[in-house]
């Protein structure tokens, strides 16, 4: 009785494509027969789970280590090793806006915003108007970097890995809003929690500055002036998802 695990086919078995490689180029199949011994079942298992979560630490430490690096390299083609933009995106943006539904925040990007013990609908408003803001803000960037002709998918790009930084930095400020409105601290712990909260809102646009200068190759001067103009088209789309709030839902 053959034991082999070896896959003698040399066409791939889902597709019937030519094999060249160990994954056909086809269908992206890896080029491996199921009859095998339960221990490379579970070895391949083990290995794709780990490219997985490697793929998840990699991307998390490059976007805030290296502001602006993956988005950089995923536009020039390099994406294997990182997450898809949406994808990562979803997961960022379902565990903020849960950070923000137990601490009851009413916080809107980084302005507060106080509706009357509307929090609820707030909250739910806030989530729908993400789906707007985040192209919104890719437009603008385009706008201001108008004269380099690029296709807007890539200022999308440019758009969702920013506002992936900006979620956790807007979950801090809430966790420590909450926290200071919440608990009785020290004068050394309102201090802390205060720093940490301020330095969290001065990374929100520092964030900004630095993926505008590494990902659109702009030197200090212009990427400060960029990123002034970026935030003050931004606050616009903001000043109107407001409006239409208090004027439609209250």
């Amino acid at each position: 009785m053959n034991t082999s695990t070896e896959v003698h086919n040399d066409h791939c078995l889902n597709c019937d494509t030519l094999l060249k490689g160990n994954y056909c180029y086809q269908c992206g199949q890896k080029a491996q027969s199921t009859n095998v011994p339960m221990r490379e079942f579970v070895k391949d298992a083990a290995e794709t789970l780990f490219n997985i979560d490697n793929r998840v630490f990699t991307t998390i430490k490059d976007l805030f280590l290296k502001p602006g690096y993956v988005t950089k390299k995923y536009i020039e083609g390099q994406r294997a090793r990182y997450l898809p933009p949406l994808r990562l995106y979803i997961t960022a943006s379902i565990l903020y806006f849960l950070v923000i539904s137990l601490v009851d925040s009413n916080q809107f990007l980084l302005a507060k915003i106080n509706f009357g013990g509307e929090e609820d609908a707030f909250g739910d408003f806030l989530r729908y108007s993400m789906i707007v803001l985040v192209p919104a803000f890719a437009w603008v960037v385009q706008l201001v970097h108008r004269k380099q002709k690029r296709f807007y998918v890539q200022f999308l790009i440019f758009s969702v890995h920013l506002h992936v930084i900006w979620f956790f930095f807007f979950g801090v400020i809430s966790i420590c809003d909450h926290t200071l409105n919440t608990i009785s601290l020290s004068s050394a712990g309102s201090f802390l929690v205060t720093a940490v909260s301020s330095l969290a809102k001065l990374s929100f646009f520092i964030y900004l500055v630095l993926f505008v200068k590494n990902v659109f190759d702009e030197g200090w001067g212009k990427s400060l002036l960029k990123s002034f103009l970026i935030m003050m088209g931004y606050s616009l789309f903001m000043a109107a998802v407001v409006f239409l709030y208090l004027f439609f839902w209250l």
